[in-house]
């Protein structure tokens, strides 16, 4: 584990990578949803997508209403996350305690 927290260390240190962690102390409420990801194409006529994983699969929704809403979970995450200077810090005091 301390070779995992090394490398996301490093990987945060470059300039298209952001970094932050969601502390236990956000509460549950902050990180009650599954993975997703949204995906924006350039282009007037183009829609966002978002991609959420299931156990069983991957599922696409274009729906703008579902777009919207996993935004706004986004938007809930950012606001209970550790900045990216206070997540690397968290990191290394993590690393710290690991093997």
């Amino acid at each position: 584990m301390r070779r995992q927290l090394q490398h996301l260390i490093t990987m945060a240190g470059h300039p298209n990578i952001t970094l932050r962690v969601i502390p236990y102390s956000a509460g549950a409420p902050s990180i009650s949803s599954a993975a997703f990801t949204i995906v924006d194409f350039p282009g007037a006529v183009n829609r966002s997508v978002v991609s959420q994983e299931k156990l069983t699969g991957e599922m696409l929704h274009d729906v703008p209403a579902e777009v919207r809403q996993a935004r706004r979970t986004f938007q809930d995450h950012a606001e209970h996350a550790l900045s990216p200077e206070d997540t690397i810090t968290f990191l290394r005091a993590v690393e710290k305690t690991v093997r």
